[in-house]
């Protein structure tokens, strides 16, 4: 009998390769229990697997987590240079206070103010623009101070970098927050000198003021301009509605032909109101006269020359008299009226617009104000070493943990 544990020698064939083994040693393998003779003793395979799996895991660690690690330990804790930082808060604002009011102006002489916009996305992107760059490089040689030989190599500028990496580099340097529920603007400004970043942020808050009052002030003449042009046409309208009117009154001999229709109807009114007392007053006579008498003939007369004045009178209205149709003459002359009155109430409002523009043009504007003034700093508060050093450590080893488990899942669906 052979014993369970031990290994049978396969049987050679002649061409020195095992034929047969034993089916137990074939379970064990399956079952990594399979013996290996290591420094003299035996191992079971499953513990040389484990063994060989920790040994590539630490490997992996050392080269993918403590090799950065220490990379960016030496690189934090001995070469990165110090950086100072200065912090400002402004208020963006608009002085001016008749702002609805030129808004509704403009909208009812068929303008727009413009220009308005948020104070706050004009200065956030000035600020990070190429022109602040070209101003703070012209008057604090901001190129040199980034550039400077007591910066380390890994941050310095580049003294001949082109314009788009300076900046890149002068927006990682210069940090701006504009807040969306408020007209506050948050400054950050990183430098390597001690004096440096604040003189680089109250430069940034002087040049933003500067230019967002240029910009504010060619829209105030932009719109004193409008307000001329829209009083001088309002102006030209009333002229024009005026002398067309003189026009119609003197063609047609009536100052205001709607009251001379008016007592033309008074008129009439009247007479026929004497035309009946004299109708009555002739039936009366009728009762005691004869009708060939002098009185009833004289009472005739007088109802007649009243039918006929009437009946001129009417005419007038009618149309039949010198003046023309009345009523045609009416309809033109409340049309004229119509116009004549909408011109005067567009140069009231004109006029009252170039008033308003003028007398603001000739204001004083602030729109920047920096109620948090930039900081001095004392001491160097960036980088934080420790906080960058975990980082690097906790992104390594997040990377290797993701890897791997890419890893495993290639090797499980190759063997599939």
């Amino acid at each position: 009998m052979t014993p369970p544990d031990s290994h049978i020698q396969p049987r050679d064939d002649g061409g020195g390769t095992p034929a047969v083994q034993n089916k137990s040693e074939v379970e064990k393998r399956k079952q990594g229990t399979t013996i290996h003779r290591i420094g003299g003793g035996n191992v079971p395979e499953l513990f040389v697997r484990r063994r060989r799996k920790l040994r590539h895991t630490l490997i992996a660690m050392a080269i993918f987590v403590l090799l950065p690690t220490l990379i960016a330990g030496v690189y934090f804790g001995f070469v990165a240079s110090e950086r100072y930082v200065s912090e400002a808060r402004l208020i963006i604002h608009d002085e001016q206070q008749n702002g609805k009011i030129e808004l509704n102006i403009l909208n009812m002489l068929g303008g727009s103010a413009g220009g308005g916009g948020d104070y706050k996305e004009i200065v956030y992107e000035y600020i990070r623009s190429a022109e602040m760059l070209n101003h703070l490089n012209k008057t604090l040689k901001l190129k040199a101070l980034f550039s400077r030989d007591d910066i380390d190599w890994f941050s310095r500028l580049d003294p001949s970098a082109k314009q788009e990496k300076f900046i890149e580099y002068y927006r990682d340097h210069v940090e701006v927050v504009a807040s969306t529920d408020s007209d506050v603007v948050k400054l950050r400004v990183e430098a390597y000198g001690r004096e440096d970043p604040t003189r680089i942020l109250q430069a940034i808050i002087d040049q933003s003021e500067v230019a967002l009052n240029r910009v504010f002030d060619k829209r105030r003449n932009d719109v004193l301009r409008f307000a001329e042009d829209e009083l001088g046409r309002a102006e030209s309208r009333l002229a024009a509605s005026r002398r067309i009117l003189n026009l119609f009154r003197s063609v047609n001999g009536d100052i205001d032909p709607q009251t001379s229709a008016q007592a033309i109807d008074r008129i009439a009114s009247q007479l026929m109101s004497k035309l009946a007392t004299e109708r009555a007053a002739l039936h009366e006579m009728r009762s005691y006269l004869k009708p060939n008498s002098a009185g009833i003939r004289m009472q005739l007369q007088k109802i007649e020359s009243l039918q006929q004045e009437i009946e001129r009178e009417r005419n007038r209205l009618a149309g039949s008299g010198k003046q023309g149709d009345y009523s045609d003459i009416i309809g033109q002359y409340q049309d004229l009226m119509i116009e004549e009155k909408f011109a005067e109430a567009t140069y009231t409002s004109a006029l009252a617009f170039y008033e308003s523009s003028r007398s603001d043009a000739l204001l004083k504007h602030s729109y920047v104000f920096d109620f948090v003034t930039p900081s001095h700093p004392d001491e160097a508060t960036e980088p934080k070493r420790v906080r960058a050093i975990l980082t690097t450590f906790i992104i390594a080893l997040v990377a290797l943990a993701i890897g791997s488990l890419i890893l495993t899942a290639f090797r499980e669906h190759a063997r599939m």
